[in-house]
C-alpha cells in the first residue's frame, strides 16, 4: 500500500489516504477517527500539494467514491435508537493513537475511548471483478465502561436479505455483532442510520464489515 497524508477533500485536514495495490483506496479522518471515503481505481493526484504552498483539499483521483457520515463513528447512547449526539460531543471523547504497518504496508489505525483501545484494519479481498474492502475493528476494554457504546456504520441504509445497502452505492455486510437499522434517526438527513451495538465479552469486542460496490 501507499500512504498520502495531507488535506483530502471531505476527509479533513488530518486525512490519511491509503492506496492498496489491488486498486481499492480509502481515506481515514484522524481528526475524529472515522473512515471517511472509499473508492476504486486511481489513488491520488498530489499535484496541488507539490507546487507553491500546497494549499487546498485534494479529491480522490479514482472512481465510485463513497462518503461516510461526518463525525466520530462511536457514541454512548441511552438506547441504540437514541438521537445521535452532535459532532463536537462525539469527537471530544475519542483520541488518535497513531498507526502501524503490516508486511504489505497496510496500516492498522489505533484510537482510544478513555482507556479502551480500538484497532481499525482494512484490506481488499476478492478478485478483480468482485473486489471488496474488508474492515476489522477490534476493541480492548481495558477496564473502561463501554455500556451503551454504539458504532455507526453508515446512513441512508436499506436492509436486504444478506446485508444493507448504503445510499444506493455500497453493500455493507456486518459480522461479529447484530446491526440495527434506525429508519427514523431524529435527523432527517441521517435517516436509515445503520448502527452496531458494541458487545463486549471477556474484555474484548470485534466488528467485521465488508463493503462492496453495487
Amino acid at each position: 500500500a501507499v500512504i498520502y497524508r495531507n488535506f483530502i477533500d471531505r476527509a479533513g485536514p488530518r486525512a490519511i489516504g491509503v492506496g492498496y495495490a489491488e486498486g481499492v483506496n480509502l481515506a481515514f479522518d484522524a481528526n475524529v477517527m472515522r473512515l471517511a471515503i472509499i473508492w476504486r481505481g486511481q489513488f491520488m493526484n498530489g499535484q496541488r500539494h507539490w507546487t507553491g504552498r500546497g494549499q487546498g483539499f485534494q479529491p480522490p483521483a479514482g472512481d465510485d467514491a463513497f462518503y461516510f457520515p461526518n463525525g466520530a463513528p462511536f457514541a454512548k447512547l441511552e438506547s441504540v435508537s437514541s438521537s445521535w449526539p452532535p459532532d463536537e460531543t462525539r469527537a471530544s471523547a475519542i483520541r488518535f493513537g497513531g498507526y502501524r504497518f503490516d508486511d504489505k504496508q497496510r496500516p492498522t489505525f489505533t484510537y482510544f475511548i478513555g482507556k479502551a483501545r480500538i484497532a481499525d484494519f482494512s484490506k481488499p479481498s476478492g478478485s478483480d471483478s468482485n473486489l471488496v474492502l474488508v474492515r476489522e475493528i477490534s476493541i480492548e476494554q481495558n477496564g473502561e465502561d463501554l455500556d451503551g457504546l454504539v458504532f455507526r456504520a453508515g446512513i441512508g441504509a436499506i436492509e436486504e436479505p444478506d446485508g444493507f445497502v448504503l445510499a444506493k452505492q455500497i453493500k455493507c455486510v456486518v459480522e461479529g455483532s447484530e446491526a440495527v437499522l434506525i429508519k427514523k434517526s431524529g435527523q432527517p438527513r441521517a435517516d436509515g442510520d445503520l448502527r452496531v451495538p458494541v458487545m463486549v465479552k471477556d474484555g474484548k469486542a470485534k466488528i467485521r464489515l465488508t463493503y462492496s460496490w453495487i
